[in-house]
């Protein structure tokens, strides 16, 4: 059976992503390959040579993103990747080059002024994907510091320097 690809974002609900993917792994019969998108900033592309030893804002991501996944990778039997480029893009080519059955991914729930500003890169790839795209919603955890699910505590910089906050 062909694997299913796991977006991971490092988000705080990463990990329950995973887990969710693995059981439904272990269900069909197949494997996980875990799957994170470096992207370039504004100011800072990933062909920014950082030091004088030539790496490249993009080599030093790859690497963190590299060793990250591999603790994901401790908990659950699977295969990791990291490509560079435009998110949604480039799950959907990860998708095509290992022969994904499908593509798992978490959706933090947002909605009204943060969604709008921001988009759902796991709506954008549902609407563009070849094969099917399941997505995981955040569950609450206790220790999680967020008000609600809605809002996890992985909102990014810029909307914690926006102000944007938990919809009613």
């Amino acid at each position: 059976m062909k694997p299913l690809l796991v977006a991971v974002d490092f988000s705080d609900c990463a990990h329950a992503v995973v887990a969710d993917a693995d059981a439904l792994a272990g269900r069909l019969g197949t494997e996980l390959v875990l799957l994170h998108v470096v992207e370039g900033h504004e100011g800072l592309g990933l062909s920014t040579r950082l030091d004088r030893s030539g790496r490249t804002a993009g080599q030093v991501l790859a690497a963190e993103a590299q060793e990250l996944l591999g603790t994901f990778a401790t908990t659950v039997p699977a295969q990791t990747v990291v490509r560079a480029g435009p998110v949604v893009s480039t799950i959907h080519a990860a998708a095509e080059e290992v022969g994904a059955e499908m593509i798992v991914m978490g959706t933090h729930g947002r909605r009204g002024m943060a969604h709008l500003v921001l988009g759902s890169v796991a709506q954008k790839v549902v609407a563009t994907a070849k094969v099917p795209v399941l997505t995981v919603r955040a569950q609450h955890r206790p220790s999680c510091e967020a008000a609600n699910c809605n809002w996890c505590s992985s909102r990014t910089p810029m909307e914690e320097q926006m102000g944007f906050e938990a919809d009613g």
